[in-house]
């Protein structure tokens, strides 16, 4: 049954409505439901309404910090990347932890990098 409920929400989320596609997104995230990050990665490559990017921002942010925490270095450097992408400036307290702990002299490089250009788009953000 529960399968069903999230395969309805994945459905919805190509309706042409964003108030309906919005919605989808907050009733996954509501399920916990196990939705690969691919998911909303090629929702949000698609998406035109401001309010559903923010949602799917939101969630995919939250999906990555975590894994910046991942013990394989791939992982890590991916989060990185991936938060770039999507122009994540909620990370960048995260990607700050990074810089300064991670064991890898290249990933806190990489955070370094990503986490000044996420600093110029929350500028130029008004924020």
């Amino acid at each position: 049954m529960a399968q069903r409920v999230v395969e309805y929400h994945l459905a919805r989320l190509k309706d042409k409505r964003p108030d309906v596609r919005l919605n989808a997104i907050q009733q996954l995230l509501l399920l916990k439901a196990d939705v690969p990050a691919e998911t909303f990665l090629d929702a949000y490559g698609s998406e035109a309404d401001a309010d559903v990017l923010i949602a799917i921002r939101q969630h995919l942010t939250e999906y990555y910090i975590p894994r910046l925490k991942a013990t394989s270095e791939d992982v890590r450097r991916d989060a990185i990347q991936r938060l770039l992408s999507i122009e994540a400036v909620d990370a960048l307290e995260a990607l700050q932890s990074v810089h300064l702990t991670d064991p890898d002299e290249n990933i806190r490089k990489e955070a370094v990098k990503v986490g000044r250009l996420l600093w110029e788009v929350k500028k130029r953000q008004g924020g």
